[in-house]
C-alpha cells in the first residue's frame, strides 16, 4: 500500500463522512475492536493512528461500527454488532462515488461466512503470505524453553555477561530517551529503505506523542545506563496482546531477545497470545520470526467486489 494525503472529501447528507483519526477517538474505538475480539494487527487503535499520515487513513462510525479508509480506497472490515449489510452498502457507495470497486482489508477466514451471508457472491478473497500475522503463545516467548529455544537462550547469556543491564517499563519520562534511541538506530540503518524508516519513525513519533491517552504498554532495555532497546504495543483483545514497534542496536549482541523476553515475561503475563505482525515480504524479517515459532500464522484476505 502506498502512501496518501490524508482524506478529506466533504461528504454529501446521509454519507459516511471519513476524517483522520484523533486520540480521543480511542474512547468510542476502542470498546468497539476490544469487543470484535480481533487476532490481526489493524484493528489496534494505536496502529490506527500512529500508521494514519503514511497510510491517508480516515475512519467514521456507522451505527455500532467502526469503519476505515486509506488513501488507496481501500477499506477495512467493518468491525462491530448490528446491521453489516447496512455497513457494507454505505461502504459501496462510497466506494463508488469514488470510481473504485468496493475491497477491504484485514478480512480473516472467519469474516468470510458473514460477509457472504450478507452479500452473497458479492466479492472474491485474495491472500498475501506477506501480510500474514505472526502470533505466538505468550508463555512461548516469556520463557524461551526447550531445546528449540536454545540459541535465543545463549544471545541473552551473552547479553547479560557483557552488561550491568536492567530492564524498565516505558514511563512517559522515558519517552524522549527512546525517541533518541530511534533516531541513533535510524541514523546507522537508513541506508536501504529511507522512507520505510521514516514512515515507521514518524508512526512511533505520534504513538509516544500520545503515549498514554493511547493506552500503550512497553519496556526498555539499558546497558551500562543508556537505552539501547526498545518495545512497546496495545491490547488487542482479553486474550491478545499486539507488539508494534521493536528496536535494538545490533552492535549489543543479544538486545533484541533480551527485550523481547523481557517484555513477554514481565507486562504480558495476563495475555495467551502475542501478535508480533506481518514480515511485509522482508526475508530477513521472515526468518527472524520464524525463528520464534509462532502457534498462529493468521492469513489475511482482501475482500474484492465482483464486477458484474
Amino acid at each position: 500500500m502506498n502512501a496518501s494525503a490524508h482524506i478529506s472529501d466533504p461528504a454529501l447528507p446521509g454519507e459516511l463522512r471519513f476524517r483522520p483519526p484523533r486520540p480521543e477517538d480511542i474512547a468510542w474505538v476502542k470498546p468497539i475492536l476490544l469487543g470484535a475480539r480481533r487476532m490481526n494487527c489493524e484493528f489496534c487503535f494505536g496502529n490506527v493512528y500512529g500508521w494514519a499520515e503514511r497510510y491517508g487513513t480516515g475512519i467514521a462510525r456507522y451505527k455500532g461500527f467502526f469503519l476505515a479508509r486509506n488513501g488507496e480506497r481501500l477499506y477495512g472490515m467493518p468491525l462491530g454488532t448490528g446491521d453489516l449489510g447496512g455497513a457494507l452498502a454505505l461502504l459501496r457507495e462510497d466506494a463508488r462515488r469514488h470510481g473504485v470497486p468496493l475491497t477491504l482489508f484485514g478480512v480473516t477466514s472467519g469474516d468470510i461466512p458473514q460477509l457472504e451471508a450478507a452479500r452473497p457472491g458479492a466479492f472474491r478473497y485474495e491472500s498475501n503470505r506477506d501480510y500474514a500475522d505472526y502470533i505466538y503463545r505468550q508463555e512461548d516467548l516469556a520463557g524461551l524453553a526447550g531445546k528449540k529455544y536454545h540459541q535465543k537462550r545463549n544471545h541473552i547469556a551473552r547479553f547479560e555477561r557483557g552488561n550491568a543491564w536492567q530492564c524498565e517499563p516505558i514511563t512517559p519520562g522515558a519517552l524522549d530517551e527512546c525517541l533518541e534511541m530511534e533516531r541513533q538506530w535510524v541514523a546507522r540503518n537508513g541506508g536501504k529503505n529511507p522512507k520505510d524508516l521514516r514512515d515507521e519513525q514518524r508512526a512511533l513519533e505520534r504513538c509516544f506523542a500520545h503515549y498514554e491517552a493511547l493506552e500503550l504498554c512497553g519496556v526498555l532495555l539499558r546497558a551500562e545506563g543508556r537505552v539501547v532497546a526498545f518495545t512497546l504495543g496495545e491490547e488487542l483483545n482479553e486474550h491478545c496482546f499486539c507488539t508494534h514497534f521493536e528496536k535494538a542496536f545490533i552492535e549489543e549482541p543479544g538486545a533484541y531477545q533480551m527485550v523481547n523476553q523481557c517484555f513477554a515475561a514481565s507486562c504480558l503475563g495476563n495475555y495467551e497470545f502475542v501478535n508480533r505482525e506481518e514480515d511485509l515480504g522482508d526475508e530477513g524479517l521472515r526468518r527472524a520470526k520464524q525463528s520464534y515459532y509462532p502457534a498462529i500464522l493468521l492469513e489475511k484476505y482482501l475482500a474484492v467486489e465482483n464486477e458484474k
